[in-house]
């Protein structure tokens, strides 16, 4: 753990507290090879069940042809296979690329990849007597840790006063990664990604990547571009914000 932080928070009205952890990445011969920071908000249920800040926001709901747009428009997202360094401009579109309508299956999905608390049985039980107060009851009494806000309406709904369940940051986070991976090709290099979560991402909701080149720079003789990278859902709102830098390959010299 890196730093803790305690503000007042303006979602639930009580306490909140910013907990932020650091990684530190070597590869086999010592050397340092990436950091990854995360800062994670905790919040006051209660406060923020009673408030009910966003517990009027409208649920999505798509008939046939809508969803049959979607899948029109899964089938025609291409990434590229290389893009140079001199042939980029300052000002050229990444995506948009589509991601949802969002599921409960697909956050199970993402979930069981990424790994943070889904347990059961003896595991489950092991973290219930460290952490007692991160497990909440459900309908039948028995205590589950709190990733089923994340695909359970009726759940969040109670605990949060949320109108539905939501996705967790991270995901968002990778989605970006692949709008800027799918534009830099496979000899470009992600070496910076930097993102924002500005609001829930609910169960139905459909999310566009997008971003724009915002510099072109030189160091050490490698050419790299700045992007500007956001989320945008259905209702024309930025749920994630955030500067991404990448290299590219140099077309005199072949990468």
């Amino acid at each position: 753990m890196k730093d803790v932080v305690e503000r007042e928070s303006t979602f639930g009205g009580g306490r909140s507290v910013f907990q932020t952890y650091e990684a530190k990445y070597w590869n086999q011969d010592g050397d340092p090879i990436g950091v990854r920071n995360d800062t994670w908000i905790r919040i006051d249920r209660e406060k923020t069940a009673e408030k009910k800040k966003y517990g009027a926001t409208p649920l999505a709901h798509w008939s046939p042809q809508e969803i049959d747009r979607f899948m029109d428009q899964y089938a025609s997202q291409q990434r590229t296979v290389e893009r140079y360094f001199e042939d980029v401009q300052v000002g050229d579109a990444l995506g948009p690329l589509l991601k949802g309508p969002l599921t409960s299956t697909a956050e199970i999905a993402f979930e069981s990849y990424f790994g943070i608390y889904l347990v059961g049985n003896e595991v489950a039980a092991n973290l219930y007597r460290k952490h007692p107060a991160l497990m909440i009851p459900n309908e039948q009494g028995v205590p589950e840790p709190p990733q089923r806000v994340h695909w359970d309406n009726a759940f969040t709904q109670r605990l949060l006063g949320l109108p539905a369940a939501y996705d967790i940051g991270p995901e968002r986070c990778s989605w970006l990664v692949q709008l800027v991976t799918d534009w830099i090709g496979d000899d470009g290099f992600l070496s910076l990604i930097d993102v924002q979560y500005r609001k829930f991402n609910y169960m139905g909701d459909v999310t566009w990547m997008r971003g724009s080149v915002t510099e072109k720079t030189e160091r050490g003789g490698k050419g790299y571009v700045r992007l500007a990278i956001e989320a945008v859902n259905h209702r024309d709102e930025v749920t994630a914000k955030g500067v991404a830098e990448a290299e590219l390959p140099r077309r005199s010299t072949g990468g």
